[in-house]
């Protein structure tokens, strides 16, 4: 099991193999720029750099719940670890810059919220919002 809360929002994974979850409000201000320099690997900085404000917010924010789920399906620290995680962002794949893992993900948008969902089985999950 996993789960992710944000404002007044709470996010649940259940699965038989380890699972890791995230949730934030889709319109979350956040610093892209800088959180993308201090915290993201060359390779996605440079997919990332030339895109607009708004774009970039989005994409950082996307990045950010996929590798925070990331983390807590190998139940590591963020802070040890978020700078590990590289997302590419063409074909979505996510990898660990140390040890190549490359676990199924999924992520999206529904009802103002951005989720994501990291480990076995991920791509065939559901979502349920209540």
């Amino acid at each position: 099991m996993s789960l992710s809360h944000s404002g007044g929002a709470l996010l649940l994974g259940f699965s038989a193999d380890p699972i890791g979850v995230d949730l934030e409000p889709a319109d979350r201000p956040v610093a892209a720029a800088a959180l993308m320099r201090r915290w993201f690997p060359p390779e996605e900085v440079a997919q990332l750099c030339h895109l607009d404000p708004e774009p970039l917010r989005s994409a950082v924010l996307a990045s950010w719940v996929l590798k925070e789920a990331a983390i807590k399906w190998r139940q590591r620290s963020l802070a040890a670890e978020l700078a590990l995680w590289r997302l590419d962002h063409a074909s979505g794949q996510l990898v660990h810059g140390r040890d190549g893992v490359q676990p199924e993900a999924r992520s999206g948008t529904t009802g103002g919220w951005r989720w994501a969902v990291v480990g076995p089985g991920a791509r065939q999950s559901s979502l349920v919002a209540a």
